[in-house]
């Protein structure tokens, strides 16, 4: 099934160039180094001193055996849908302004998102109460517009859209409500970045 986008193709292409440009990982994220300080320093220093080293080296190992690589998987999936919009827009518009969508190549890449988020949030927990809420909420935002891009690309006997404008709105709406919940879930990982290099 090939569906038309009720958009136009400059905004498709906007939210092509919005959607990659705002799944990258903040530079510190992705280059978070171990701890120099030698455990006997940690030992020798005040109670205070300890905590936060110890709530930098949770993070830091939360980090780099796995939160790190769950939000560029993601990342991963978000550049591919970035791609594809941006393919897509290169298209010739039709007579109405409305360019025709491969169904089957977004449901899978919408899968694919769905499939990373669920794998993050099966993950161990953040070290840290707050920032593992907010984690969590953002990765279930990305899974749940995850799920309505899925449902909008493929047909079915319980098929809640009425009309190909219904799944036009609900595919174009799943990609801002995916672009906000990355939006977050970069926000969360740049301040567990700033635990895990002590920058709090």
């Amino acid at each position: 099934m090939v569906l038309v986008l009720a958009v136009p193709a400059a905004l498709l292409t906007m939210a092509a160039h919005e959607v990659w440009s705002g799944a990258k990982p903040a530079s510190a994220a992705a280059s978070v180094d171990a701890p120099d300080d030698p455990l006997g320093d940690l030992v020798d220093s005040p109670p205070t001193a300890r905590k936060a080293k110890i709530r930098e080296w949770q993070m830091l190992a939360w980090l780099d055996h796995g939160g790190l690589t769950h939000y560029q998987r993601i990342a991963d999936v978000i550049a591919d849908v970035g791609d594809a919009l941006t393919a897509a827009g290169k298209q010739k518009p039709g007579s109405n302004g409305k360019i025709r969508l491969d169904t089957e190549k977004f449901s899978g890449l919408c899968g694919a998102l769905v499939k990373r988020a669920d794998d993050a949030l099966a993950y161990f927990p953040v070290p840290d109460k707050n920032l593992q809420k907010t984690w969590s909420g953002s990765l279930k935002g990305v899974a749940r517009q995850g799920r309505i891009c899925q449902d909008a690309m493929t047909r079915g006997d319980d098929d809640p859209y009425k009309t190909e404008a219904d799944r036009s709105r609900a595919f174009s709406q799943a990609l801002d409500g995916t672009l906000k919940a990355v939006g977050r879930l970069t926000t969360v990982l740049d301040k567990m970045t700033n635990v895990a290099t002590g920058s709090t």
